[in-house]
């Protein structure tokens, strides 16, 4: 299942388009004119229902996007994080199933093999850094952008100059007119299309470099087209059956842990017990050997020798009985500390449960506060935020960014609750479990069990 994971499609970026009459016409001297020039019709109708993939993301093209690292300020932080990734997500988990398989079926030494364990259990929860990159993906692509065409006419009018000079950067007059005009134009030789790319690429260079165009022209000629209709655009990530599959293999590896933990402390309970049955055998059959010992002497000692046997046994009676009563005494003085009148007589115990209530509330802050926004800058994000109205910046919390992971349903529900489980309800059932180690008296072993999860 992790190769799996690592070799097939993990997640893909999709666009669902919902465009429901959108009409675009042009009704005055000058925007007809342009239209013409560009080659397209007078009235133009946009009915458009579609879900389309844009892109498709695997294991190995994650790591190379980040340590790329391309259009990005830094490569400190994205080449940290590939790296991040590799250890944790390519490595760690089939080192963590060998050494498991290793440390199992080849005798090692117990304390050797309990360690081992141990920290195999503490560090396997880093094999989930892919599933959280991909809730996080979800958050961060998570846009939606609702059109208005007459309001979207309004911002291209009031950013036009803008616009023409991000467009004059990207796309040259020959490449403008060559799309529009669906044809190459440097190779044409019909003089009739020569003429239509000499009109065009005229417009698009007085459109580039004349300084007055955006407010004289092509003001007026945005002002001659008409507009109605709406529509919506969505663009998502959504998991594929490589995420899934290395999400399930990360919690069957944990389950095994959890597995193999309980076993190894069953064999040490197990050999703890044959221990102190082998030592006691060996008391048994060392006072059996004296007492056979002492048989052998002079047959007037026997009735002493009985005697002393049973004012040992009736000692050792009473010192069991003795251990029985300061173990409960124990007991009865672990309880005495833990009930109500200890709240005020304990300062250390007083401080203990406030720093347990403030650890609960900090838990719970950074679980509904803002941890982290999607934040896009640059020339065109803000062009395309005044004209398009799409809004980049956006908050979330944790438990936020829970909602947004499983929104596309389906298996991205196993997602959103792996997510959920470990960065979210994870934390807060530790602090309900020592806040209840504080406020319920319980004996020493309840104590133990809770604080021990």
């Amino acid at each position: 299942m992790f190769i799996y994971g690592q070799f097939y499609p993990m997640w893909r970026l999709t666009m669902s388009t919902n465009i429901t009459n959108i009409w675009v016409n042009a009704t005055t001297f000058a925007s007809r004119e342009a239209f013409d020039i560009l080659k397209q019709p007078h009235e133009n109708l946009f009915d458009i229902h579609e879900s389309k993939t844009v892109e498709t993301f695997t294991y190995g093209d994650a790591i190379t996007k980040l340590w790329r690292a391309v259009g990005l300020p830094s490569k400190t932080g994205p080449r940290f994080s590939a790296v991040l990734l590799i250890v944790f997500s390519g490595v760690w988990p089939h080192l963590k199933l060998l050494l498991l398989q290793i440390y199992w079926w080849i005798p090692r030494l117990e304390k050797e093999r309990t360690t081992c364990f141990y920290w195999l259990s503490t560090f396997g929860k880093w094999s989930f850094a892919d599933v959280f990159v991909v809730c996080i993906m979800i958050g961060v692509l998570n846009l939606d952008l609702y059109l208005n065409p007459e309001n979207i006419k309004e911002g291209l009018i009031q950013q036009m100059p803008a616009a023409i000079s991000i467009a004059k950067s990207r796309y040259t007059a020959d490449a403008v007119c060559d799309d529009a005009l669906k044809m190459t134009c440097a190779n044409e030789t019909n003089w009739i299309h020569k003429g239509k790319c000499a009109a065009c690429k005229k417009f698009i260079n007085e459109m580039y470099n004349h300084p007055g165009f955006a407010q004289d022209r092509g003001k007026s000629i945005m002002n001659g087209v008409k507009t109605s209709g709406d529509g919506h655009v969505s663009i998502r990530v959504v998991g594929l059956s490589g995420i899934y599959f290395f999400c399930v293999a990360v919690l069957l590896s944990l389950l095994m842990g959890v597995m193999i933990d309980w076993f190894d402390h069953k064999a040490r309970v197990r050999n703890a017990d044959r221990r102190r049955a082998a030592a006691a055998s060996l008391s048994e059959a060392s006072s059996l050997l004296l007492r056979m010992e002492n048989g052998n002497r002079e047959d007037g000692f026997h009735d002493e020798e009985n005697n002393s046997i049973r004012r040992r046994n009736s000692s050792e009676q009473q010192r069991r009985f003795g251990d029985k009563i300061k173990s409960c005494f124990a007991d009865i003085k672990w309880l005495n500390q833990r009930l109500p009148r200890s709240y005020v007589m304990n300062t250390f115990y007083l401080l203990l449960i406030v720093f347990t209530a403030g650890t609960a509330k900090l838990v719970y802050l950074a679980i509904t506060e803002d941890t982290m926004e999607r934040v896009v800058k640059g020339a065109i994000p803000k062009l395309s935020h005044e004209i398009l109205g799409i809004t980049w910046y956006r908050p979330y919390s944790l438990w936020s960014l829970v909602r947004v992971s499983g929104a596309a349903g389906g298996w991205d529900d196993l997602l959103m609750l792996t997510f959920a489980t470990f960065a979210v309800f994870g934390p807060l059932i530790r602090c309900a479990l020592l806040a209840l180690t504080q406020v319920l008296p319980m004996t020493k072993s309840s104590h133990s069990f809770f604080t021990d999860m």
